[in-house]
């Protein structure tokens, strides 16, 4: 995220209609190589790598735990639904029928035996619109193998900011914040929800990635990162395209998949590109994970993405994850991984960017791939 966002967020109703409904669906696509773990299992155990900076084995060994599998979760199925239902408001009703559904559900990554939220943003037309006070039906794909279940309801939060924050998210409005019920928590593995609005039926997908504590993560930035250029979203935006890829970046990083790394793309891109955020990395051959954003509709630069970066880096090593590897490409990436405490310093890989605090400098991904093609995979 770089000042260019606050060029787009200028022609926001025109980049929006660009970047289209975040209503995507994800297909079973197993983890090569991988087998689930027992869903009972609440994972973890004395060989398993610990948080950044003190890990309790040699970052990249094995773990001696079953691999998860990470699908893809990009299936055609669907959930059944009831007949709608009628808006409570007659102003969402009118807000509904002004414009397309710009709905976002929020990707999670949490361990087994941690709460489990569903978070969501529900919105209409080319200036974002929040649904406010209405009803969305929550289902889920557990596995995403295919069958569809009921979780339950929630309301969209009104614009008062009551809600505690979950997650890191805040309310402003529009939110969805549903906590799974302990007797339908989900297994460890990876799983699709949808969110439904009652009386329209549109709707936004998410995953659920639950995981054993100590489960190896990459980070990875997007713009610039994974994109050939930081700017190259900003002219796809305006030709409806999607960017062109950083050669060989989706190699490397699905290199890491297939060794058991779960994969977390955090970007401080503004929170209506989750989307196209998803749409670019699956055309572009990169490995299923999870998507962060931020939850603003500008996105945040210099010491702000060091902020938010950080906060979310925290957010995941508060869930007793391992962050092992990070890639990125700006000066406020550097000190995002610094206050995280990414560890060993040259698993915090940097493209075209010097590390003031000793990561690894890299002109092309070609360069680390004998690195990553050599690591031990972390489970069996």
């Amino acid at each position: 995220m770089r000042s260019s966002w606050l060029a787009c967020f200028a022609f926001l109703p025109l980049l929006v209609a660009c970047s289209g409904p975040d209503a995507e669906s994800e297909e079973p696509t197993a983890l090569p190589g991988a087998r689930a773990i027992d869903p009972g299992s609440k994972g973890g155990d004395s060989t398993s790598p610990g948080t950044p900076g003190g890990s309790t084995t040699q970052p990249g060994a094995s773990a001696n735990v079953a691999c998860v599998a990470q699908p893809a979760c990009n299936g055609a199925s669907a959930p059944e639904l009831a007949p709608t239902r009628p808006f409570n408001h007659y102003l969402s009703s009118a807000t509904a029928a002004s414009g397309p559904a710009f709905h976002r559900g929020r990707d999670q990554i949490v361990s087994a035996g941690d709460p489990q939220w569903v978070i969501g943003k529900m919105t209409y037309t080319y200036v974002d619109k929040d649904l406010l006070d209405e009803d969305v039906d929550i289902f889920v794909e557990r596995s995403c193998a295919g069958t569809w279940e009921k979780l339950g309801s929630a309301k969209t939060t009104d614009n008062s900011g009551a809600h505690a924050t979950v997650e890191g998210v805040e309310d402003d409005g529009g939110r969805v914040y549903f906590e799974i019920p302990k007797e339908k928590q989900l297994a460890i593995g990876r799983h699709r929800l949808r969110l439904v609005v009652a009386a329209d039926q549109t709707f936004t997908d998410l995953t659920i990635d639950v995981l054993p504590k100590g489960s190896p993560i990459v980070v990875s930035d997007v713009d610039g990162t994974l994109t050939d250029s930081e700017t190259a979203e900003y002219p796809a935006l305006l030709t409806g395209g999607l960017p062109t890829a950083q050669p060989r970046a989706a190699e490397t990083l699905s290199a890491l998949a297939a060794k058991g790394y779960h994969v977390v793309y955090l970007t401080a891109r503004p929170e209506w590109l989750t989307g196209r955020t998803r749409d670019f990395l699956k055309a572009s051959g990169f490995p299923a994970g999870v998507v962060h954003t931020t939850t603003g509709e500008t996105g945040a630069l210099g010491g702000f993405a060091t902020t938010f970066k950080a906060s979310e880096l925290a957010l995941l090593a508060g869930h007793g994850h391992s962050i092992q590897w990070a890639f990125a490409n700006q000066p406020s990436d550097t000190d995002a991984f610094e206050t995280a405490k990414i560890n060993p310093l040259d698993h915090r890989v940097f493209l075209r960017q010097d590390d003031p605090h000793g990561g690894r400098r890299i002109e092309a991904y070609s360069e680390i791939i004998p690195t990553i093609s050599a690591l031990p995979a972390t489970c069996k």
